[in-house]
């Protein structure tokens, strides 16, 4: 079950023992809709065998990547792992990248809209292949999710996510929202940033929101290679940062890769 928090108690200051004990004084709300199937024995299996034998062969037939640093840099166990968003299916980029260093466990959160049932399917489909769960924008809901994203950290799992929010409809990039900072404040974990770049001109996001385009603008326009540059992971005491200087000095990385 869900909780009511009264969101007039919690600031920047707020610490996740504090977000705790708001829970446990909370009056209950209604269930949440947070499909956890993905994350079972049987589960794994189903996730693993479609990003094996369909999702990685289908876009590296697409996409080839091309890492121009000699060393790339290793992506810790549990961390969380930050990307832009220049089209349809990049966060696969950073996916290729963890499997090829043997990370094969990870979390993504998607818009909660994805799993509205006019696009149910689309949630379905994430669940499956990046073993998503649903991101709500309300304290009570994103509350839960931020302690499921904690709790498979806890076992090793890395978080992918997109700071900027949406996918690149425009030649200038979208700015990271400050929701990033807040993420990496309450999970305090390594970040690793990996900058996408050549992607947008082989799969571009289509010029309406998602849920609104038709097939054929969800489709890829050609053939290509897409570079990644990977930063060192980053550890920092982000409890003694504030939500946008967190997201300032990330965004500022990634803007030097």
């Amino acid at each position: 079950l869900g909780v009511i928090i009264d969101e007039s108690k919690i600031s920047s200051q707020t610490t996740v023992a504090d977000l705790k004990a708001l829970m446990t004084q909370a009056d209950k709300a209604e269930d949440i809709l947070l499909p956890l199937w993905q994350f079972s024995w049987w589960g794994r299996i189903v996730h693993k065998a479609a990003v094996r034998l369909i999702l990685l062969p289908f876009h590296k037939y697409l996409i080839q990547i091309k890492f121009p640093q000699k060393n790339v840099p290793q992506i810790p166990p549990g961390s969380i792992v930050i990307f832009n968003h220049p089209g349809i299916l990049d966060e696969i980029c950073g996916l290729r990248l963890l499997y090829s260093q043997g990370r094969t466990d990870f979390i993504t959160n998607a818009a909660s809209y994805l799993w509205l049932p006019k696009v149910t399917l689309i949630g379905k489909v994430n669940e499956i292949f990046a073993c998503s769960i649903p991101l709500y924008e309300s304290g009570k809901k994103f509350l839960k999710v931020m302690q499921i994203d904690s709790d498979m950290m806890d076992k090793g799992y890395n978080l992918l996510f997109a700071p900027q929010g949406t996918t690149q409809r425009q030649d200038k990039e979208d700015p990271f929202k400050t929701g990033i900072g807040y993420i990496v404040k309450e999970l305090d974990r390594p970040v690793t940033i990996i900058r996408i770049k050549n992607y947008r001109e082989i799969w571009p996001a289509p010029k309406e929101d998602i849920k609104y385009a038709k097939l054929k603008d969800l489709l890829p326009k050609k053939r290509g290679t897409a570079i990644l540059v990977v930063s060192q992971p980053l550890y920092k005491d982000w409890s003694k940062m504030s939500y946008l200087e967190i997201t300032n000095l990330l965004e500022e990385k990634y803007q030097s890769l």
